[in-house]
């Protein structure tokens, strides 16, 4: 589904042109957002969602309450909205249960089912493609998403320079929700005439690295596997350094380490931040991280990061995958 697409299907649903059935298929999760959003403002609408919308993860999702749901006549509208994310990840059994409703849908509602990817050579995936509209969501390529970006900041009200558009790509790389997110913000620092300057893009730039970093290992602590890795894709993709990587998350656990040590004696935050020379925008997650890191497990990452730091000087090694192969055996 190409971004502009999003246009042409509001239009459709406006106009009554609305299929039972709906597949949201790619791994570009802000361009799965934004159509979800559609669907709930066309189909239900804002004041009657907590009535009409209902929300399940295959992974976890009871088959027979999802269809219960579908075939539940809507509350003061045309139809019900359902959605079921992540099919990918339902099982065979589940699968077949799908694959039937798929042949009977009901009239009364609407059914959205998204999946980052799903193999295309399967039966699954052939009745899919026969019993559902299929919009799919692609990463999009860089001159796509600099044709989206700078369509973004009209949209706001402002204008940027082609080189700082560029430069805040190449900073923030090729996340959309990201991108939407750090547009928003440098809107700050425009002047009267509602241009950004590209000083503004150059302090977005010194803060994402900070930023990028604590949300990497915020999702370590966290076990969160998935945003983990889409965080360092992030980082890599914006053109840090896999070595610069693990010298930044070497350094954020060795303060981490100081810190824990610090909180255990009760030291104030001024002295933890004076000590640690964390930025203050990131002062409030660096302490629960710490709080919530145990001194020897900190003390290991280190360790583990600083040889890593040394292979990656010393041997021919993927560094990207020795990276990744880190956060998943965490």
């Amino acid at each position: 589904m190409d971004i502009n697409l999003l246009t042409s299907l509001e239009q459709q649903l406006r106009r009554g042109k609305v299929r039972p059935v709906y597949l949201f298929l790619g791994p570009e999760d802000y361009l799965v957002k934004r159509a979800l959003d559609l669907f709930r403002r066309t189909i239900v609408g804002e004041e009657l969602l907590a009535f009409n919308l209902v929300s399940f993860e295959a992974g976890s999702a009871d088959m027979s309450e999802v269809f219960g749901a579908a075939r539940t006549m809507p509350m003061m509208a045309g139809r019900r909205l359902v959605i079921l994310k992540q099919i990918e990840e339902l099982p065979a059994e589940a699968r077949s249960v799908l694959t039937a409703y798929l042949d009977r849908p009901s009239e009364c509602s609407v059914l959205v089912l998204t999946a980052a990817d799903i193999d295309r050579r399967t039966t699954f995936f052939k009745v899919l493609q026969e019993k559902t509209e299929i919009l799919e969501c692609p990463r999009l390529k860089r001159p796509e998403i600099e044709r989206w970006a700078a369509g973004y900041i009209r949209s706001l009200g402002f204008r940027i320079s082609s080189p700082a558009l560029s430069r805040l790509l190449d900073t923030v790389g090729a996340d959309l929700q990201m991108l939407a997110s750090e547009m928003e913000k440098i809107t700050l620092l425009a002047g009267a005439d509602r241009s950004i300057p590209d000083s503004a893009v150059d302090e977005l730039a010194a803060s994402t690295r900070h930023r990028g970093i604590f949300e990497l290992t915020g999702a370590i602590g966290r076990r969160d596997v998935r945003t983990a890795l889409r965080v360092l894709g992030s980082l890599l993709d914006a053109g840090e350094s896999p070595i610069g990587i693990a010298a930044m998350m070497a350094r954020h656990y060795r303060q981490v380490i100081v810190a824990r040590e610090m909180l255990d004696g009760r030291k104030s935050r001024q002295e933890i931040s004076a000590a640690t020379q964390v930025p203050q925008f990131a002062l409030d997650e660096f302490i629960r991280q710490a709080r919530a890191l145990d001194s020897g497990t900190a003390k290991r990452l280190y360790v583990r990061l600083a040889e890593m730091d040394r292979l990656f000087k010393s041997a021919n090694v993927d560094e990207r995958i020795v990276l990744e192969s880190l956060i998943c055996s965490l």
